[in-house]
């Protein structure tokens, strides 16, 4: 029987080739896993790009509320464009992808001109047009302080005064009516209702800039003489109307633009639907002196109402003010109806006295009451 004798080269040449394949086959291990881990990187870092981009895309919508709101609160020169079509492809960066979008603005309640509801859409808009990253946020703005009715003396609401808007006196306030805001006041009585709080302090608002001589270099300004109105119930372009002296007003009268008086007005027309309208970033009525209202129903004054002295109303007389009555003195009227609204779009006004462009508004600020996304 013969003996199997193995060659010393061919075991050295089967240990290499073990060798080489156990080399071979960590290679393909640590690649598989070096693969695993540049997927999971992969994943990861797009994992993140989409949280950043979700961040950004929230911030720029955040900050498209932000936009809205400075925009309420100073809408003097906003284009009525925007309240009825909001505001597209707006950016923060000049030639960045980012865009939002503001959706038309309304108000919850068509009765409350103080609240209102906010949509904003922000996105990266990609070469193709397509639209990425998309943060929708729905926000509730309620303006506050919004002062509707200002009195610079002690007074007594009666119970036919309605407020829509906070109420604010240096003084003391007795409230028989209704108000549906806050009271700043000094003290506050009475039997009349109230939906806000009260503070002791007065509300941060600038000085109101209405005065004899009010301008806006916007608006013709008319010098009025003769004791009453031209000839005729309607004056109806958009200026100053400007009387030196005391005026009565004894007919139907349809303004649209400010009524300026330099004195008294007494406002007697015994027709009905009279009305003041005042033109964009105009006060509706000035009156330096008194202001008498007789025999009048269905008064309507759209816009800021200034009065230097007292407000004096006949009993029966019906009227409403749509924006604000800022007044000096006082306010009289046992037994009338007398509806204030406050709307800061209409009270809001711009005054270029002295040369220089002054804004204001009854609306001295203003918070979210809520956010939330939206689909």
């Amino acid at each position: 029987m013969s003996e199997i004798i193995h060659h010393p080269s061919s075991i050295t040449h089967r240990r290499k080739g073990i060798a080489l394949l156990m080399v071979l086959l960590i290679v393909m291990a640590i690649s598989i896993i070096s693969m695993g881990f540049v997927a999971r990187m992969d994943t990861e870092l797009a994992c993140g790009a989409n949280t950043l981009l979700r961040v950004q895309m929230d911030q720029l919508a955040q900050s498209g509320l932000e936009h809205a709101r400075g925009l309420i609160l100073h809408p003097q020169d906003v284009p009525a464009s925007f309240w009825t079509n909001g505001a597209t492809a707006q950016q923060l960066v000049a030639g960045s992808q980012d865009y939002y979008d503001i959706a038309k603005i309304e108000q919850p309640d068509p009765g409350d001109y103080c609240t209102y509801d906010i949509k904003c859409e922000a996105y990266r808009k990609l070469a193709n047009g397509e639209k990425t990253g998309r943060s929708r946020l729905a926000a509730r703005l309620r303006l506050d302080p919004c002062i509707a009715l200002a009195v610079g003396a002690n007074t007594t609401l009666w119970n036919g005064v309605k407020v829509y808007g906070d109420v604010y006196t240096p003084n003391g306030l007795t409230n028989n009516g209704a108000i549906y805001g806050d009271v700043f006041a000094a003290s506050l009585a009475g039997t009349g209702t109230r939906t806000g709080q009260l503070y002791l302090q007065a509300p941060s608002l600038g000085p109101c800039p209405v005065n004899d001589g009010y301008s806006n270099s916007k608006y013709s300004t008319h010098l009025l003489s003769g004791g009453a109105l031209p000839a005729g119930p309607c004056l109806l372009d958009g200026n100053i109307w400007h009387y030196v002296g005391d005026l009565d007003i004894t007919e139907t009268v349809n303004i649209k633009g400010m009524l300026l008086v330099e004195g008294d007005l007494t406002i007697r027309a015994n027709a009905n639907a009279s009305e003041i309208v005042a033109a964009k970033s105009l006060p509706a009525l000035y009156v330096s002196g008194n202001l008498v209202i007789e025999n009048v129903n269905n008064l309507l004054i759209e816009g800021l109402v200034v009065v230097g002295g007292n407000v004096s109303i006949q009993d029966s007389v019906s009227i409403t003010i749509v924006g604000g009555l800022f007044v000096g003195g006082t306010l009289d009227g046992s037994l009338s109806t007398v509806t204030i609204i406050a709307d800061p779009m209409k009270a809001a006004i711009v005054n270029d006295a002295t040369g220089s462009q002054i804004s204001w508004s009854p609306a001295a600020g203003g918070f979210f009451k809520s956010i939330r996304r939206w689909e």
